[in-house]
């Protein structure tokens, strides 16, 4: 994972949000916070190689307690 500092994530060629997201977090869902602390590249949809992202504090969900309702087998 190219994680520069605990604050910084770069860009591999034809990267985008939420790959990036799941490289930094495992998770694809959580590109929105990643887009919502780069305003600058809200727009970009696939990254040249080389682009510092700042990424935000997180907290990541475990992924049984995130399922909806239905899916649990209560």
């Amino acid at each position: 994972m190219p994680l520069l500092e605990t604050n910084l994530y770069r860009t591999i060629q034809d990267d985008t949000f939420d790959a990036a997201a799941y490289r930094i977090w495992g998770r694809e869902s959580m590109a929105r916070e990643l887009i919502d602390a780069n305003p600058d590249y809200a727009d970009v949809v696939f990254f040249p190689a080389g682009v510092d992202l700042t990424v935000p504090e997180a907290e990541v969900q475990d992924s049984v307690s995130s399922l909806p309702g239905w899916v649990n087998n209560d």
